[in-house]
């Protein structure tokens, strides 16, 4: 994989992520609707966070595209 194109896919992988964030965010409910449910959203958000410092450490490894 060129570096060109790995630089490519982790940006668009930041991307995504901060799309996923957002959309915690703005999910349109109720603050503290529900227990778990609130729960389970700082969970997620907590884990696209920990996503986003692995791709900032440079630690994830893309599949090979078909044009390499």
């Amino acid at each position: 994989m060129t570096k060109n194109n790995r630089i490519k896919q982790t940006i668009q992988l930041h991307e995504k992520i901060a799309s996923m964030e957002k959309i915690i965010l703005d999910l349109g409910v109720k603050d503290r609707c529900h227990e778990d449910f609130d729960s389970n959203c700082r969970t997620i958000y907590g884990c696209l966070q920990n996503i986003k410092g692995m791709i900032y450490n440079d630690e994830i490894v893309f599949r090979k595209s078909n044009n390499d």
